[in-house]
């Protein structure tokens, strides 16, 4: 029988008996809280929620890789980095045309407001150029020699430098 030192007629056999019986039940007031906490509200003296939220709890683990990332590491699905790097985050391209084959990419793989060249398929002519083929206005090899007489002596370089990948 529960009933403390020196007891009196109000003996129980548990504790918990006890208190269902002697303590009035705390009826907490619905909490009027006009925002979301993700880690749940507060509680008061009384265990009563209140209008403050939780502090986050911070269930990550420091990630620990031998490599660094330009862009941060990706995360799982609970929010926390894992060893590997993540993509650029890339601005919405705000360009007022109508690409076709889509827009060119910049060196961080995102989209700039230029058009991308249609798929050019490969050249198949049994003929030798000295000068390497003819390009058609979207910018495709063509069965037809190049003359390099017919352009500009500045345009022509440029155009052998990119031949030859400098």
């Amino acid at each position: 029988m529960y009933g403390g030192c020196g007891g009196n007629a109000n003996n129980f056999d548990a504790l918990s008996t006890c208190q269902e019986q002697c303590i009035a039940p705390v009826e907490c007031p619905e909490v009027m809280c006009m925002m979301f906490c993700e880690t749940g509200f507060m509680k008061d003296a009384n265990g009563c929620d209140m209008c403050k939220c939780n502090e986050p709890v911070d269930e990550c683990s420091e990630v620990m890789c031998a490599m660094f990332c330009e862009n941060g590491f990706k995360k799982d699905e609970n929010g926390c980095d894992i060893c590997q790097c993540a993509e650029p985050e890339c601005p919405e391209v705000m360009c007022m045309m109508d690409c076709e084959h889509g827009f060119l990419q910049d060196d961080n793989g995102c989209d700039i407001c230029k058009c991308a060249p249609a798929p050019c398929e490969p050249v198949r002519c049994r003929m030798y150029c000295e000068y390497g083929w003819a390009k058609n206005d979207n910018g495709c090899e063509v069965c037809e020699c190049y003359d390099p007489c017919s352009v500009s002596p500045l345009a022509y370089l440029s155009i052998l430098r990119i031949q030859l990948g400098q």
